[in-house]
């Protein structure tokens, strides 16, 4: 999805990612998608544009979205949210005051996430279907999935 991007508001709990979260970020991408991507962090971390999380009251992160920048564009991914309006607020948060072009995969479209996001502008570009053989799911919680990593970096 691609969008103009306007900043009307902010989430109290909502903190800007730092690098030394990046095992916690990593524990919460392998609970959510279903394989320890350490290599695929550490890339996004020598690019990243901006990382936006949200910890729960005992301090745990219980979200994550990150983007990089390439070219004129901010590719926002992953974001991890318990739901749909936490993860739009944690993309609103990183692509806010970006003056170009914003995208964000997301997998299967969840209905609510899409609507938020139109909301903010956003709009489908195109859809590209997650296929597997050999299960009948993909591995993890990806129920919190709401954006992936650019293709570029795994």
């Amino acid at each position: 999805m691609d969008a103009p991007h306007r900043c009307p508001h902010r989430r109290p709990d909502l903190a800007q990612y730092h690098p030394r979260a990046l095992p916690e970020a990593i524990a919460l991408d392998e609970r959510v998608f279903g394989a320890r991507r350490t290599a695929v962090y550490r890339a996004l971390g020598q690019h990243l544009h901006a990382g936006a999380v949200v910890r729960d009251p005992q301090g745990r992160m219980i979200a994550i979205a990150l983007a990089i920048q390439r070219t004129n564009m901010l590719v926002v991914g992953p974001v991890i949210a318990p739901h749909a309006k936490m993860a739009a607020d944690l993309v609103h948060a990183i692509s806010c005051g970006w003056d170009g072009l914003v995208r964000i995969d997301v997998p299967g479209q969840p209905a609510e996430f899409e609507a938020l996001l139109g909301e903010m502008g956003f709009s489908a570009a195109m859809e590209s279907p997650i296929m597997v053989m050999g299960a009948q799911t993909l591995p993890g919680q990806r129920q919190y999935l709401f954006g992936m990593v650019d293709p570029v970096f795994g």
